[in-house]
């Protein structure tokens, strides 16, 4: 999304689904991001959630909002889960 909008990308760090962040991995970030002279970090509301408050990032820390978007398939969709969460 961010490319699709025309940003820079000068680095990128993917993590599993659920990924418990420690500390190392928020240091490892930052410096990356400062060896890569980022104007910015971003996150997904998601990720942002489960790191930890008292980290001092180097740079501003952008959270990004996600929406899905089921299109016609919207209804179906939530037929779906009726059915799924009466069991």
């Amino acid at each position: 999304m961010l490319v699709e909008n025309s940003a820079n990308l000068v680095a990128l760090r993917a993590f599993g689904d659920h990924h418990p962040y420690a500390a190392a991995d928020l240091r490892r970030i930052a410096a990356e991001a400062l060896r890569c002279d980022a104007d910015v970090l971003v996150t997904t509301e998601k990720d942002y959630m489960r790191l930890p408050s008292t980290f001092d990032w180097p740079l501003d820390l952008i959270v990004m909002g996600v929406e899905i978007d089921f299109g016609d398939q919207e209804s179906a969709f939530r037929e779906f889960l009726k059915t799924v969460l009466a069991l």
